[in-house]
């Protein structure tokens, strides 16, 4: 079966790009991705071996006129499609508006979240509280304007992919499921059966991932500046912020490396290697989840995959994934409870290897070979 893949951008070392690679591993069907933004360089390298195809560029800032033009740009987009059997959209949120004009095939859309500037409240809040009064309103009308397409295009999905529970429960909320549509829950994964577990805990907690304002790392910084001050005052400990930055989040990371304002404890390393991120897990102590109401969240089941326990943010997918009190802790989005949080584990190194030998149990059912047998069954089911 010839299968084609959207996704508007692929172009740094994040979730949505690592399950599309997961995705077209199979080798039942042959695969073409296409998208409107490809950083061959600073994306999995795996993409060079993968048929991409770019489309018109859109813009990579996220402010509201860049994100109102690339809305209407792949609105109108158009893919000549003629040659597939099968058109699988991965979105989170934009990327819905391809099948205004791509629509001749069977569609799926593998659906990480509906858009949360305009399906989720606490979203919503949080970019509403940054407003003027008139850039409000832009953006309210731009919502409302949204939200109505959208709800339109998702009469065409006739199958849904979920990550997680908490994106479903997002387009039930929004009322975009429409009667006989079928969906699943499948979670994406970790590469389980390539990790070893190590024997090292260093002092110093990780926080991985794409670095832009909704993964909320300054709750970290501000944590980890509390827990130095309240642990017995010593500086022994370190906090290790690692991951991919594109254009619009620079000056997202500048304000970070502010907020940390010069304390050595506190290291970047930026669009890290590979190899590089395999031993900052496999050293760390624990790591780090600070996302609000994040859609799954990755990085603490690959934490837990390395035998390391997580203090997560108490909301979204870290929800479903992380046990209090067995693989960590799920505190409020409080730099207080983290801090206590990261106090408790520094006070016992016995304590955060029970959790982590815990942990490493609870992450084989989030591999990624789990997924792609997941995923092959559900194909399997919708053409049989």
């Amino acid at each position: 079966m010839k299968i084609a893949i959207y996704y508007p951008w692929i172009c740094v070392k994040g979730g949505a790009e690592r399950t599309i690679l997961e995705t077209v591993k199979d080798n039942k069907n042959n695969y073409t991705i296409f998208t409107n933004r490809f950083d061959k360089e600073n994306t999995y390298k795996e993409f060079k071996k993968i048929r991409v195809v770019e489309l018109a560029k859109i813009p990579d800032r996220s402010d509201f006129f860049s994100t109102l033009i690339g809305s209407i740009m792949i609105l109108f987009q158009k893919i000549d499609l003629s040659q597939f059997d099968l058109f699988i959209v991965h979105s989170e949120g934009l990327a819905d508006l391809i099948t205004f004009r791509n629509n001749k095939i069977p569609l799926i859309l593998f659906c990480y979240t509906p858009l949360r500037p305009v399906f989720d409240k606490n979203h919503m809040g949080s970019i509403l509280r940054t407003k003027k009064i008139h850039e409000g309103l832009l953006y309210f009308l731009f919502a409302k304007t949204f939200r109505l397409i959208d709800e339109h295009l998702w009469k065409r999905f006739r199958y849904v992919i979920f990550i997680s529970m908490e994106s479903l429960k997002r387009a039930q909320r929004g009322n975009i499921i429409y009667p006989g549509t079928e969906t699943v829950v499948i979670h994406p994964g970790v590469d389980w059966d390539d990790i070893k577990p190590p024997l090292r805990y260093d002092k110093y907690f990780l926080l991985t991932g794409r670095i832009t304002w909704s993964k909320n790392i300054e709750l970290a910084i501000k944590a980890f500046t509390l827990f130095e001050k309240e642990y017995y005052g010593k500086r022994d400990f370190k906090l290790v912020i690692a991951g991919y930055v594109d254009k619009k989040s620079i000056k997202y990371l500048q304000y970070l490396k502010s907020l940390a304002s010069g304390n050595k404890n506190i290291v970047f390393k930026i669009n890290p290697s590979g190899e590089t991120l395999n031993n900052l897990y496999s050293n760390c102590y624990m790591t780090l989840a600070t996302a609000v109401h994040e859609d799954w969240g990755l990085t603490p089941i690959e934490g837990n995959a390395y035998s390391k326990a997580a203090i997560c943010v108490n909301s979204g997918g870290y929800k479903e994934s992380q046990i209090e009190g067995k693989t960590g802790f799920l505190r409020n989005n409080s730099a207080e409870e983290f801090s206590r949080g990261m106090s408790k584990m520094a006070k016992g190194l016995a304590y955060t290897k029970k959790l982590g030998g815990y942990s490493r149990k609870i992450s084989k059912k989030y591999s990624w070979n789990e997924f792609r047998y997941n995923v092959s069954k559900f194909y399997e089911h919708l053409f049989s």
